[in-house]
């Protein structure tokens, strides 16, 4: 995972610029006036955290653990689409990536990943990347269930911790990007009671799996949909409905 956030950074240098909240903005409208056809991918991958914070350090606890059968960046990527095709403002489609994995794809100043847009009619990319704020760097970009407890009190949420960006093609540069969250939020405090945090991932039953599942896919699609508000790639009413 490590060296997956490595190459993922890779990108963002490639198209000369960085993260930073000051830099954070929608689709300029001359942008919006070019763009025809929108292809969506993701970048969130398959590994789920844990994190718990407890009254002191000593209370401190974590796990990640795989969950490719979850397929949370199939999940966003067709829950962006839905999202961009409500208005029909602009042709939206899936980039199709499955003969290259990530690495690969955003090798060489992310050439393939470049090569596969245009050659698949795409002037505009938007792309879901795991990423924090500093305002929340307890957590772990990506997804998962975080928890803050103190004494005998605990607050658990199921988060989704990204930003989605926009690029343009032919350029290769980001034109606009926002967080996936009112200003970064990954998740809303106290939202989840019914899950209890655990040590490893391996104790939830399969029920608890798959309820932290559609929490987070709910998570996702909410915050989504206010990030694709936000870019004003569709209008409030599109990506509420």
């Amino acid at each position: 995972m490590r060296a997956l956030f490595a190459t993922l950074g890779l990108l963002f240098v490639v198209v000369g610029c960085s993260t930073t909240p000051d830099l954070k903005r929608p689709v300029a409208t001359e942008n919006i006036a070019r763009i025809k056809r929108v292809g969506v991918t993701s970048f969130l991958g398959d590994t789920v955290y844990g994190i718990s914070l407890g009254t002191t350090s000593f209370n401190y606890a974590e796990f990640s653990a795989p969950v490719p059968d979850w397929k949370i960046d199939e999940t966003a990527i067709s829950q962006a689409l839905a999202i961009l095709r409500r208005g029909g403002r602009f042709q939206a489609a899936a980039l199709d990536r499955t003969s290259y994995d990530t690495e690969g794809l955003l090798a060489d100043g992310a050439k393939l990943l470049w090569e596969q847009a245009a050659s698949q009619g795409f002037d505009t990319l938007v792309v879901v990347l795991p990423a924090v704020s500093e305002s929340f760097r307890v957590f772990k970009p990506g997804y998962g269930i975080f928890e803050r407890a103190f004494l005998s009190i605990s607050h658990r949420c199921l988060y989704a911790a990204y930003e989605v960006d926009v690029y343009d093609v032919a350029a290769r540069k980001r034109i606009a990007w926002q967080w996936g969250g009112d200003e970064g939020t990954p998740c809303l405090a106290d939202s989840e009671q019914r899950l209890p945090f655990k040590a490893r991932f391996d104790d939830y039953s399969v029920a608890e799996k798959r309820a932290m599942r559609e929490g987070i896919e709910a998570r996702i699609a909410e915050t989504l949909a206010k990030a694709l508000n936000k870019l004003e790639l569709v209008s409030p009413r599109d990506a509420g409905r």
